[in-house]
């Protein structure tokens, strides 16, 4: 969304409290039944946007799971965070805050789209909070965080922009494992590029337990073999307004690589040849600023 729509959104909900106020005056004072009902849904609509806009993306919901995959772990799980968009470094030691309030914690894990509208000199001061979290930290990229251009979508590397948030991001003590494995004795966790990418490597290790951290939950379907494989993965939001079934009907998109419907909403979901896919619904927002029924989520999943 271009800046000066989302500024002029912005302004417009300073006079939701004024309208408010006239439209209940209005109800009790028309005779028409008619004009009550209209009045009364402006003033429904008016409460819902400003639900949305103003009070339920700065929410934090911390969110239990339980997924049985033979590791004995706990691990705190962020996706799409989108800093630059609708959050910036308040948000981030609010989530830091938050994130330091648990116990038992082995690591934290964040499934890509870390950014959206970040200047690279600006990356430091947006991530400083984060360096504070007390636990280890892994992340691998997303979609947004490459900021290809037409012109270098079909580089086979990364970009400057993805390079200096990578630097950036173990600078502040995440460690990004883009393509990488780390071998913790019991599992392996491993990272996989995002599909924005030409160069997403799809072979992660065979001869452990398997917990891979990708962005696009869709990735699931390309590997080859993912028994013993618990893929976290992000990337839709769920769609940010969740509508009971309408939401989840819509993200159910046709796949331009692959011809089946991208069928991952929120939630784990299993396979006999395809592991485990847990999908997350994301901590920021991308295109509107606003979330409904849908706040911003901290899956804290014990790995048992």
């Amino acid at each position: 969304m271009p800046d000066f729509i989302r500024d002029a959104i912005h302004n417009s909900f300073y006079l939701t409290v004024p309208i408010l106020i006239i439209s209940l005056y209005l109800v009790f004072k028309l005779v028409s039944a008619l004009l009550r009902l209209v009045t009364t849904l402006i003033c429904l609509l008016m409460l819902a946007v400003s639900w949305m806009y103003f009070v339920e993306p700065n929410m934090l919901t911390v969110k239990p799971v339980s997924i049985p995959v033979g590791i004995n772990k706990q691990v705190l799980f962020l996706s799409d965070l989108h800093f630059g968009f609708n959050k910036n470094s308040n948000f981030a030691v609010k989530l830091a805050d938050e994130i330091n309030k648990q116990t038992d914690i082995d690591m934290v894990l964040y499934a890509g789209d870390i950014v959206e509208k970040v200047a690279i000199e600006d990356m430091d001061k947006t991530f400083a909070p984060l360096s504070s979290i007390k636990f280890p930290q892994y992340a691998v990229l997303g979609n947004h965080d490459y900021k290809y251009s037409e012109s270098s979508k079909d580089n086979n590397e990364p970009t400057e922009y993805s390079k200096a948030l990578t630097t950036s991001l173990n600078k502040n003590s995440i460690k990004v494992i883009d393509n990488q494995s780390i071998d913790f004795g019991s599992f392996t966790l491993s990272g996989i590029s995002s599909r924005a990418t030409t160069f997403q490597n799809l072979n992660i290790p065979r001869n452990n337990k398997n917990l891979v951290l990708v962005h696009e939950p869709i990735t699931t379907d390309l590997i080859a073999d993912g028994a013993n494989t618990l893929l976290l993965a992000g990337h839709s939001h769920c769609g940010q307004v969740k509508l009971p079934y309408i939401s989840e009907q819509f993200l159910m998109h046709k796949d331009m690589e692959i011809p089946v419907k991208d069928k991952y909403f929120e939630g784990l979901y299993e396979s006999n040849t395809k592991g485990k896919t847990f999908v997350s619904c994301g901590v920021g927002e991308s295109t509107l600023p606003i979330r409904f029924l849908n706040p911003p989520t901290i899956y804290k999943i014990n790995l048992n």
